[in-house]
């Protein structure tokens, strides 16, 4: 648990071909490109990535590829939630061999006890050497209350948390147990970095990258007011992006600028013609300042 995970993590967007298989040049081609802008690593198959929706193969995949294509020095943390606990496990086996650093997971989706909540995170970080990086979202899990966040500290091989909550005190008392935080909500980086997290994890990172990667910067030599300033130029444009559809919108976004990722997977529709319209006009509205952040092929 020596590891120490700090700065930018792009929540990397899986590309699929037509029929939904992982297209693995495109993916290739994004990773380059993120790198290029200077991210500390990929968070790979998360809720952005999709990774619930695909099977264990194809996820197997596309670990691997992420793990390829990641420079030395570069960090890769793996989701590795699933239906079971078994299928779990076995992603945090195939994850120790092909070379990640650390794995994480959402809570169990369904109507799971706090208890069985427990159990499955004490499973998980029983089955491997490799850290444990918790994912705190109340929106996907509302049983995971502030206390109970807490307790999930306790267990051994839990480094910290992906942290997509907007409660900072709740994140200024996870730190303060030790552990290490990633910022969830994008809207919130410079925020969460003032408040003491170790950097972020976010969606918005695979569009904007060096803009996310700025903020950081900012934040670790004290230039505060100039992280904020960057935090609150790009808000409006997120919350438009966010009217349109996050995961759509972030689609049509990457296809634009030379990224066939293609569509989410369905039971996830493709973006609307009203929300693409919202989108167009913000994307035809972007300050001047952002340009130069937009990610391109």
């Amino acid at each position: 648990m020596a590891l120490e995970l700090t700065g930018i993590y792009p929540a990397i967007v899986t590309p699929y071909h037509a029929d939904g298989i992982f297209h693995a040049e495109v993916f290739e081609k994004l990773i380059h490109r993120l790198y290029e802008a200077g991210i500390d690593g990929l968070y790979v198959l998360g809720q952005t990535g999709e990774g619930m929706q695909q099977s264990l193969k194809q996820r197997k995949l596309v670990l691997e590829a992420a793990v390829k294509c990641s420079p030395s020095g570069k960090l890769i943390i793996v989701h590795v939630g699933a239906a079971t606990t078994m299928d779990a496990v076995r992603l945090t086996k195939h994850a120790e061999i092909c070379g990640a650093h650390a794995i994480s997971s959402l809570p169990p989706i369904g109507s799971y006890s706090y208890a069985e909540i427990r159990a499955y995170y004490e499973t998980l970080a029983e089955s491997t050497k490799l850290p444990v990086l918790l994912y705190h979202h109340p929106e996907t899990c509302p049983a995971i209350t502030p206390e109970r966040a807490l307790d999930l500290c306790s267990i051994p091989n839990v480094l910290g948390f992906k942290f997509t909550d907007f409660n900072l005190f709740l994140l200024s008392l996870i730190r303060a147990r030790g552990k290490i935080v990633l910022n969830g909500r994008d809207e919130q980086l410079a925020a969460g970095l003032l408040l003491g997290a170790n950097g972020g994890i976010g969606t918005f990172y695979n569009i904007f990258p060096r803009l996310f990667v700025d903020i950081f910067r900012f934040a670790r030599e004290g230039e505060w007011s100039t992280a904020a300033e960057l935090q609150l130029l790009i808000n409006p444009v997120m919350k438009k992006i966010f009217d349109a559809g996050l995961l759509p919108a972030t689609r049509e976004i990457l296809k634009r600028q030379g990224f066939p990722v293609g569509d989410a997977l369905l039971p996830r529709a493709p973006i609307s013609k009203s929300a693409l319209s919202t989108l167009e006009q913000a994307m035809r509205e972007l300050p001047v300042d952002l340009e130069q952040y937009l990610i391109r092929a």
